[in-house]
C-alpha cells in the first residue's frame, strides 16, 4: 500500500497528493557553491551585504531579509545571490547544525564559501527553507559525512527526496509561516527595546537623575552615602564532594545551587544531606557569584549554596527588591567585575565586596523604586512567554504541514 502524500495539516482549498521529487532534479532546483569572504573581509559599511556560513548558525532563521554583515571584496571575486536561492552549510560541527537551511529574499547579497547555494526553478525558495529545516532536517543531517569536521556537499543533498505541493499550495504556506516569524520577530524587538529602557531608566535611579516623590508629592530625603559593610553581611557557600551529592531528592535534602544551576542548558540537578546550617538559603535570601562568571545575582530559590557564592544578609534599612536591581545594576557589575580583576578566573574577595559604594535612600523610596522596575520586569516576562507560546505554536505546525 502506498504512502498518503498529504500533511495531516492543510489549509481547507487545498487537496490531492502532494508529489514525489529528487531536490537534485533539474525542473526542481540548480545548485552553486558560495566563494570565501573571511572573517577579515567583514567591514562596516562595505559596499557589498553578505553571509558567512557561520552566520547561519548565530543570526538568521528560515528567511533572511536583512543581512547584516558587508563587504569590500570586488563584485567580481564575489557569488552573488539571486531572489529566493536558499543556502545551507558545506561544513559544521555537528551533523545536525549542518542541516540549516535559509532563503535569502534579496538579490545581489554575496554568499561565502562553506555554503551550498540551492537555486529553486520551480519550487517557491521560502517554503524549501521551511521544509528542508524542519521536516527534512534529519534526512539532511544523515546525508552529511565526517567526524571532527562535518561536510555536507551538493551530491548529498541532490539526493534528497522532496514531497511537493502544487506552487499556489506552496506559498500559501511560506507566507503563513513567515507571518507567524514576523510576529515572534516584533514580540523579540519589543522585548529588545523594553530592556535597553530598563537598563537607561535603571542608570538614570541610581544616579539619582531621576527622582520619586512622596505620596504628598513633597521630595523623599537625600540619598545617604555608604558602602557594604555599613548594610550587610556575608558569607560563602561550601564545596561539596560530587561523592557527596545526590542526584534525586531524599529526606532531610536540599537543593544544590552551583555554577550550573545558572545554565539554561543545565539539566542535572543535585542535593545535599544534612547540610551546615550556614550555607543554607531561603527564598527570600540574596546570592551572587564571586568567582568565575562574577556578579550574577541569585534569588527567589532555596537549598544550599555552592563555595561561588556569597549570601548576602542585608539589614533591614535595604528593601531585598532594591538591593537585588542595584546589585544587577550596569555601575555597579562594572565595578564587581573590576574589583574581581582579569585572571582566568575572577575572585571577588570578602574585603572588597566590603568596599562597594551605594548611595541609599530612604526605606519607602527604596520600595517605589523597586515596585516601578518590577513592573517592567514583568512586561518583559510577559513578552518572553508570548515569544516562548508563538514558537512552540510554530513547531507544533512544522510537524503536521509537510509530508
Amino acid at each position: 500500500m502506498s504512502k498518503q502524500l498529504t500533511p495531516e495539516l492543510r489549509f481547507p482549498e487545498f487537496d490531492g497528493d502532494w508529489t514525489t521529487k529528487s531536490l537534485g532534479n533539474p525542473e526542481v532546483a540548480t545548485f552553486f557553491k558560495g566563494k570565501g569572504i573571511s572573517k577579515n573581509d567583514i567591514v562596516e559599511d562595505g559596499e557589498t551585504p553578505c553571509i558567512r556560513y557561520g552566520e547561519l548558525y548565530t543570526e538568521y532563521n528560515e528567511v533572511i531579509d536583512e543581512v547584516k554583515s558587508s563587504t569590500d571584496v570586488p563584485e567580481d571575486e564575489l557569488v552573488l545571490s539571486e531572489e529566493f536561492d536558499v543556502i545551507i552549510p558545506a561544513s559544521g560541527e555537528t551533523v545536525i547544525d549542518i542541516a540549516t537551511a535559509s532563503c535569502v529574499l534579496k538579490s545581489d547579497i554575496a554568499l561565502g564559501g562553506d555554503l551550498n547555494i540551492i537555486r529553486p526553478n520551480t519550487l517557491n525558495g521560502v517554503f524549501l527553507a521551511y521544509y528542508l529545516n524542519n521536516a527534512k532536517k534529519r534526512n539532511i543531517a544523515r546525508l552529511a559525512q565526517g567526524i571532527s569536521v562535518i561536510h555536507l556537499y551538493k551530491n548529498h543533498l541532490k539526493s534528497l527526496s522532496l514531497n511537493i505541493p502544487e506552487p499556489d499550495e506552496q506559498q500559501k504556506i511560506a507566507n503563513f509561516l513567515k507571518a507567524i516569524d514576523k510576529r515572534i520577530k516584533l514580540l523579540k524587538t519589543k522585548k529588545e527595546a523594553l530592556e535597553d529602557y530598563k537598563t537607561s531608566i535603571m542608570q538614570k535611579l541610581f544616579s539619582q537623575e531621576i527622582r520619586f516623590k512622596q505620596e504628598d508629592g513633597r521630595d523623599f530625603p537625600e540619598w545617604e552615602e555608604l558602602t557594604f559593610s555599613d548594610l550587610v553581611k556575608i558569607n560563602q557557600g561550601l564545596q561539596i564532594p560530587i561523592s557527596e551529592r545526590y542526584t534525586e531528592h531524599i529526606p532531610n535534602s536540599y537543593f544544590y545551587i552551583t555554577n550550573e544551576f545558572l545554565k539554561d542548558t543545565n539539566d542535572k540537578n543535585y542535593y545535599i544531606k544534612e547540610p551546615p546550617q550556614s550555607v543554607i538559603c531561603s527564598r527570600e535570601d540574596v546570592l551572587m557569584t564571586r568567582t568565575g562568571n562574577t556578579g550574577m545575582v541569585v534569588t527567589n530559590v532555596e537549598g544550599v549554596f555552592h563555595n561561588n557564592f556569597f549570601k548576602i544578609d542585608y539589614n533591614e534599612s535595604l528593601n531585598k527588591d532594591f538591593l537585588v536591581y542595584f546589585l544587577n545594576s550596569f555601575n555597579t557589575q562594572k565595578r564587581i567585575k573590576r574589583l574581581a580583576g582579569t585572571s582566568t578566573i575572577p575572585d571577588l574577595n570578602h574585603s572588597d565586596f566590603y568596599k562597594i559604594e551605594i548611595n541609599l535612600p530612604v526605606f519607602e523610596e527604596q520600595a517605589k523604586i523597586s515596585r516601578f522596575l518590577i513592573k517592567i520586569d514583568s512586561r518583559i516576562e510577559i513578552l518572553i512567554d508570548n515569544i516562548f507560546d508563538l514558537k512552540a505554536f510554530k513547531d507544533s505546525l512544522l510537524q503536521k504541514m509537510f509530508v
